[in-house]
């Protein structure tokens, strides 16, 4: 991330992680380890300048339910 700011290069992080922290197309869900790695992601790149946000995009949200808890969740975060 120095280097990139150094560069002037801004970051958009997915915050999409590893398969353990992907929801399960067939049967989506919120759960805390997906919450903690992405609250996680978001504090580390709390401390870098060059952080121009952050997306979900591509994570499951097949109901209004999972939906609103995937973008409620890390919103006081970003707030901050």
């Amino acid at each position: 991330m120095k280097a990139l700011a150094d560069a002037d290069i801004y970051v958009l992080t997915d915050l999409s992680g590893p398969i353990s922290t992907v929801m399960n197309w067939e049967a989506p869900s919120w759960n805390t380890a997906l919450y903690d790695y992405w609250t996680a992601t978001i504090d580390y790149k709390a401390n870098y300048t060059n952080t121009l946000g952050f997306f979900v995009g591509t994570e499951v949200a097949t109901d209004k339910n999972t939906t609103d808890a995937v973008w409620r969740s890390p919103k006081p975060l970003l707030e901050t």
